[in-house]
Protein backbone atom coordinates (compact mmCIF):
# COMPACT_ATOMS: atom_id res chain seq x y z
CA UNK A 1 0.00 0.00 0.00
CA UNK A 2 1.61 3.07 -0.45
CA UNK A 3 1.40 6.18 0.83
CA UNK A 4 2.31 9.61 -0.68
CA UNK A 5 4.05 11.74 1.98
CA UNK A 6 6.77 13.67 0.59
CA UNK A 7 7.86 14.99 -1.78
CA UNK A 8 11.20 17.06 -3.47
CA UNK A 9 14.91 16.81 -1.68
CA UNK A 10 17.66 19.74 -0.99
CA UNK A 11 21.03 19.93 -0.34
CA UNK A 12 21.60 22.27 2.35
CA UNK A 13 25.23 22.92 2.90
CA UNK A 14 26.46 24.71 6.08
CA UNK A 15 25.70 28.48 5.38
CA UNK A 16 21.93 27.17 3.92
CA UNK A 17 20.90 26.94 -0.06
CA UNK A 18 17.18 26.85 -1.85
CA UNK A 19 15.42 24.04 -2.03
CA UNK A 20 15.13 22.99 -6.06
CA UNK A 21 12.24 21.23 -5.38
CA UNK A 22 9.15 22.02 -2.58
CA UNK A 23 6.20 20.46 -1.87
CA UNK A 24 4.47 21.73 1.67
CA UNK A 25 2.96 18.12 2.17
CA UNK A 26 7.03 17.27 2.60
CA UNK A 27 8.40 15.02 5.47
CA UNK A 28 12.01 14.95 6.58
CA UNK A 29 13.63 12.10 7.95
CA UNK A 30 16.07 13.16 10.53
CA UNK A 31 18.12 10.05 10.63
CA UNK A 32 19.01 10.10 14.08
CA UNK A 33 20.97 6.30 14.80
CA UNK A 34 22.34 6.44 18.07
CA UNK A 35 25.87 5.44 18.67
CA UNK A 36 27.24 2.41 17.78
CA UNK A 37 24.17 1.88 15.74
CA UNK A 38 23.65 1.14 12.14
CA UNK A 39 20.99 2.50 9.11
CA UNK A 40 20.51 0.01 6.38
CA UNK A 41 19.45 1.41 3.03
CA UNK A 42 17.90 -0.91 0.46
CA UNK A 43 17.12 -0.60 -3.19
CA UNK A 44 14.58 -1.23 -3.33
CA UNK A 45 11.14 -1.74 -0.42
CA UNK A 46 11.19 -5.34 -0.71
CA UNK A 47 15.37 -5.90 -0.33
CA UNK A 48 16.57 -7.76 2.18
CA UNK A 49 20.49 -7.43 2.00
CA UNK A 50 21.08 -3.40 2.58
CA UNK A 51 22.95 -1.75 -0.80
CA UNK A 52 24.00 0.93 1.50
CA UNK A 53 24.70 1.83 5.53
CA UNK A 54 25.31 4.10 7.79
CA UNK A 55 27.00 4.23 11.26
CA UNK A 56 27.37 6.76 13.96
CA UNK A 57 30.61 6.14 15.59
CA UNK A 58 30.35 9.18 18.03
CA UNK A 59 27.69 10.36 19.99
CA UNK A 60 27.17 13.39 18.48
CA UNK A 61 29.90 12.89 15.30
CA UNK A 62 29.22 13.07 11.78
CA UNK A 63 28.40 9.54 10.31
CA UNK A 64 31.12 7.13 9.20
CA UNK A 65 30.13 6.92 5.72
CA UNK A 66 28.07 10.11 4.69
CA UNK A 67 30.08 11.19 1.05
CA UNK A 68 27.91 8.93 -0.92
CA UNK A 69 24.44 11.09 0.49
CA UNK A 70 25.08 13.84 -1.60
CA UNK A 71 20.82 14.63 -1.38
CA UNK A 72 21.48 15.40 2.33
CA UNK A 73 20.88 18.77 4.77
CA UNK A 74 23.65 18.54 7.63
CA UNK A 75 24.69 20.46 10.03
CA UNK A 76 27.60 21.45 12.12
CA UNK A 77 26.41 18.72 15.12
CA UNK A 78 26.53 15.64 12.76
CA UNK A 79 22.60 15.42 12.53
CA UNK A 80 21.58 13.99 8.88
CA UNK A 81 18.26 15.19 7.66
CA UNK A 82 16.56 13.28 4.33
CA UNK A 83 13.30 14.12 2.31
CA UNK A 84 10.78 11.02 1.71
CA UNK A 85 9.12 10.78 -1.09
CA UNK A 86 6.94 7.95 -0.65
CA UNK A 87 6.24 4.78 1.74
CA UNK A 88 5.28 1.57 1.33
CA UNK A 89 4.32 -1.72 3.87
CA UNK A 90 5.73 -4.65 2.68
CA UNK A 91 6.52 -8.48 3.90
CA UNK A 92 9.82 -9.56 4.95
CA UNK A 93 11.31 -12.39 2.44
CA UNK A 94 10.93 -15.44 3.90
CA UNK A 95 14.97 -15.97 2.95
CA UNK A 96 16.04 -16.39 6.47
CA UNK A 97 20.17 -16.31 5.91
CA UNK A 98 19.43 -12.86 4.19
CA UNK A 99 17.46 -10.79 6.30
CA UNK A 100 19.74 -8.57 8.62
CA UNK A 101 18.00 -8.39 12.12
CA UNK A 102 16.65 -10.92 14.75
CA UNK A 103 12.76 -10.33 13.71
CA UNK A 104 11.00 -13.57 11.98
CA UNK A 105 10.51 -13.52 8.26
CA UNK A 106 7.03 -12.50 7.10
CA UNK A 107 6.54 -10.11 9.67
CA UNK A 108 5.02 -7.19 7.89
CA UNK A 109 6.81 -3.38 7.87
CA UNK A 110 7.00 0.31 6.77
CA UNK A 111 9.74 1.15 4.63
CA UNK A 112 10.68 4.83 3.51
CA UNK A 113 11.54 6.29 -0.30
CA UNK A 114 14.45 8.83 0.82
CA UNK A 115 16.29 10.84 -1.74
CA UNK A 116 20.04 10.54 -1.60
CA UNK A 117 21.35 11.75 -5.19
CA UNK A 118 20.68 15.59 -5.86
CA UNK A 119 21.92 15.23 -9.17
CA UNK A 120 20.11 11.71 -10.13
CA UNK A 121 16.90 12.20 -8.02
CA UNK A 122 18.49 8.46 -6.65
CA UNK A 123 16.08 7.12 -3.79
CA UNK A 124 16.38 4.33 -1.73
CA UNK A 125 14.61 3.00 0.97
CA UNK A 126 14.80 2.54 4.53
CA UNK A 127 12.83 0.91 7.60
CA UNK A 128 10.41 2.79 9.73
CA UNK A 129 12.70 2.48 12.69
CA UNK A 130 11.62 4.71 15.49
CA UNK A 131 15.18 4.44 17.45
CA UNK A 132 17.10 4.65 14.53
CA UNK A 133 14.99 7.89 12.09
CA UNK A 134 12.28 10.30 12.89
CA UNK A 135 9.48 11.72 10.71
CA UNK A 136 8.66 15.33 10.73
CA UNK A 137 6.46 17.92 8.68
CA UNK A 138 8.21 21.05 7.33
CA UNK A 139 6.76 23.49 9.98
CA UNK A 140 8.58 21.24 12.36
CA UNK A 141 12.20 20.79 10.52
CA UNK A 142 11.88 24.77 10.48
CA UNK A 143 11.51 25.16 14.21
CA UNK A 144 14.92 23.52 14.45
CA UNK A 145 16.27 26.03 11.83
CA UNK A 146 17.56 29.81 11.68
CA UNK A 147 14.96 31.22 9.97
CA UNK A 148 15.59 34.56 7.68
CA UNK A 149 12.26 36.03 5.66
CA UNK A 150 11.55 39.43 3.78
CA UNK A 151 9.08 40.90 6.32
CA UNK A 152 8.47 44.02 3.99
CA UNK A 153 6.45 41.21 1.64
CA UNK A 154 5.89 38.90 4.58
CA UNK A 155 4.60 41.20 7.27
CA UNK A 156 4.01 39.98 10.71
CA UNK A 157 1.03 39.42 11.91
CA UNK A 158 -0.49 39.13 15.78
CA UNK A 159 -1.95 36.01 14.94
CA UNK A 160 -1.99 33.23 11.80
CA UNK A 161 -4.45 35.03 9.99
CA UNK A 162 -4.47 37.20 7.05
CA UNK A 163 -7.01 39.45 8.73
CA UNK A 164 -4.87 39.92 12.05
CA UNK A 165 -3.20 43.38 12.47
CA UNK A 166 0.54 43.27 11.72
CA UNK A 167 3.61 44.01 14.00
CA UNK A 168 5.72 46.89 13.71
CA UNK A 169 9.10 46.31 11.98
CA UNK A 170 12.05 47.92 13.33
CA UNK A 171 13.89 49.48 10.38
CA UNK A 172 17.00 46.99 11.05
CA UNK A 173 14.82 44.26 10.75
CA UNK A 174 13.04 46.25 7.44
CA UNK A 175 15.99 46.28 5.42
CA UNK A 176 16.97 43.28 5.10
CA UNK A 177 16.02 39.63 5.43
CA UNK A 178 15.40 39.10 9.30
CA UNK A 179 16.69 35.86 11.03
CA UNK A 180 14.40 34.68 12.86
CA UNK A 181 13.61 31.66 15.70
CA UNK A 182 10.72 29.65 15.13
CA UNK A 183 8.76 28.82 17.91
CA UNK A 184 5.50 27.08 17.02
CA UNK A 185 3.59 26.47 13.71
CA UNK A 186 -0.37 26.21 12.79
CA UNK A 187 -1.04 25.27 9.09
CA UNK A 188 0.89 27.58 7.09
CA UNK A 189 2.00 29.94 9.63
CA UNK A 190 4.79 29.86 11.68
CA UNK A 191 5.25 31.58 15.41
CA UNK A 192 8.75 33.19 15.12
CA UNK A 193 10.97 35.83 17.24
CA UNK A 194 13.61 37.85 16.39
CA UNK A 195 17.36 36.75 16.67
CA UNK A 196 19.03 40.10 15.29
CA UNK A 197 18.67 42.75 16.72
CA UNK A 198 17.88 42.28 19.67
CA UNK A 199 14.51 41.74 20.83
CA UNK A 200 13.72 44.37 22.53
CA UNK A 201 15.11 46.80 19.62
CA UNK A 202 12.92 44.68 17.27
CA UNK A 203 9.50 46.66 18.04
CA UNK A 204 7.95 42.95 18.68
CA UNK A 205 8.39 39.87 20.85
CA UNK A 206 6.98 37.16 19.02
CA UNK A 207 4.70 37.55 15.66
CA UNK A 208 3.54 35.07 13.43
CA UNK A 209 4.46 34.44 9.46
CA UNK A 210 3.84 32.39 6.66
CA UNK A 211 5.67 29.63 5.83
CA UNK A 212 4.16 28.72 2.72
CA UNK A 213 1.53 30.27 0.08
CA UNK A 214 0.34 28.47 -3.25
CA UNK A 215 3.23 25.00 -2.57
CA UNK A 216 6.13 27.86 -2.70
CA UNK A 217 8.37 28.30 0.47
CA UNK A 218 8.36 31.78 1.72
CA UNK A 219 11.24 31.57 4.08
CA UNK A 220 15.01 30.43 3.94
CA UNK A 221 16.78 28.27 6.66
CA UNK A 222 19.85 27.33 7.87
CA UNK A 223 21.12 24.27 10.22
CA UNK A 224 24.17 26.44 11.87
CA UNK A 225 22.15 27.53 14.16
Amino acid sequence: MLYTLVGCFCVLMLTGYPIPRFDPKDRIVEVVCPMDSTCHFYESPRDSVPLRSLTRTEPYGLFAEPLWVTGAMRDEYGQLFLVCVGAMQVRRQAYRHLLTTEEEAGTTVYRYEVMVEEDSDSTLWLDHDDAVIRIMPWPEFLCGCLITADLTSNAPRAAPDEGASTMGIDPGLAENWAELEAVGWHCNWLAVRPVSPATEDAAFDRAWIRWVEDDSLLVDYSLMY
